[in-house]
């Protein structure tokens, strides 16, 4: 099967400098193979920085007092089945040449269940970041809160409505990999927890920008009149932008947007008013710093966390004053103006703490 160029992709220098600093033959260094998801999306791009980031870091460190370093030979897959099948050959090539640790940015949550249990078979441990992986045994997964992300949008948007209203919704996912299966959970949970009337008139299926698009274009297809929908929900990575072009474009203006995101053009939405009312921005630099982080505690036998969720920013107009772009820092202060109505979420500022549990299986709930 033929492969994606990557020349025009914006993480492409990071993956050189991967396969080449990082991977130069030293001594006893630790191997460590890391498979990408998508090359080209925003978010994903600010999360592979912090991985590189925090891995030259760590060989700094490594270098100065004279232990092992972590070198990592990264590869990028892309979206769509070519990408999910690249990537399946990706992780059993590093499974083949023996690396000491993966760490999985899974492009299909159920796709990577094979190669993942030759991994256990071979005795190679697994981190995942950002996306889990549906069956099999995992050493640690770190990754957003997408399901307080969800929880929010969902308390956000039942604050706009009236009580006794019932909310008509439509749902934007890619029910291939966990994170948007979390967030539309967690967006129900807000909405029931708020005691808001709600129905759900459709779900579309969109795992980027012009897959919202296609989305957007099949719903104003199926909900012609105004006022069919009340808001859509867009649970992955740069989907509401498209969607939320279109909408504009059609001047379906009575349309609420929500997302868990972090894509660029979508905050600019939010701060400029334009249909979409909150975004709960995914921390990417601090993920990717977490998981490589998490690999060297693992690789030197200290205690890693099983399950590790950093929290998201619930940008919103009444927010944004707060919001600093991709370090995935809140306020230590952050009041959150819709939250007069029974909530169960809690103060969006607070950091939340690693679970516990077992990850054997963790994909399989999202």
């Amino acid at each position: 099967m033929p492969t994606r160029a990557l020349a025009a992709s914006p993480i492409i220098a990071i993956l050189m400098a991967a396969s080449t600093a990082l991977c130069a033959p030293r001594g006893s260094d630790w191997r460590v193979g890391v498979l990408y998801g998508s090359e080209r999306d925003s978010l994903h791009v600010e999360l592979h920085k912090g991985l590189e980031s925090e891995a030259r870091a760590i060989e700094e460190s490594a270098g100065a007092s004279g232990r092992r370093a972590m070198r990592l030979n990264a590869k990028a897959a892309g979206r769509g089945a070519e990408g999910i099948e690249l990537q399946i050959a990706q992780m059993h090539e590093l499974i083949s040449a023996g690396v000491d640790l993966l760490l999985v940015q899974p492009a299909n949550s159920a796709a990577l269940v094979k190669p993942l249990r030759r991994a256990n078979a071979e005795g190679i441990p697994v981190i995942t970041f950002d996306g889990q992986i549906a069956e099999g045994e995992v050493a640690a997964h770190v990754g957003a809160d997408n399901e307080r992300g969800g929880r929010l949008c969902g308390e956000f948007v039942a604050a706009r409505f009236p009580d006794d209203s019932t909310i008509r919704l439509v749902l934007v996912e890619d029910p291939y990999v966990s994170g948007p299966v979390e967030r539309i959970n967690g967006l129900l949970a807000g909405l029931d927890g708020s005691g808001q009337p709600y129905t759900v008139a459709a779900g579309y299926g969109a795992s980027d920008r012009l897959g919202g698009q296609r989305a957007a274009t099949a719903m104003l297809r199926d909900f012609p009149d105004t006022g069919s929908v009340d808001v859509v929900f867009a649970a992955g990575p740069r989907v509401a932008s498209g969607i939320a072009q279109l909408l504009l474009e059609a001047g379906r203006l009575e349309i609420t947007v929500a997302a868990v995101d972090g894509d660029p053009e979508l905050t600019e939405h939010v701060r400029a008013g334009r249909l979409t009312v909150i975004d709960c921005v995914q921390p990417g630099r601090k993920i990717g710093s977490a998981a490589a982080r998490a690999a060297w505690a693992l690789l030197h036998g200290e205690p890693v966390a099983p399950i590790t969720r950093l929290p998201v920013f619930p940008l919103t107009l009444e927010t944004a004053d707060h919001f600093d772009t991709w370090t995935g820092d809140l306020s230590a202060e952050l009041d959150l103006p819709w939250a007069g109505r029974e909530s169960s979420s809690g103060d969006a500022a607070e950091e939340a703490a690693p679970a516990t549990s077992d990850t054997s299986a963790a994909g399989a709930t999202g």
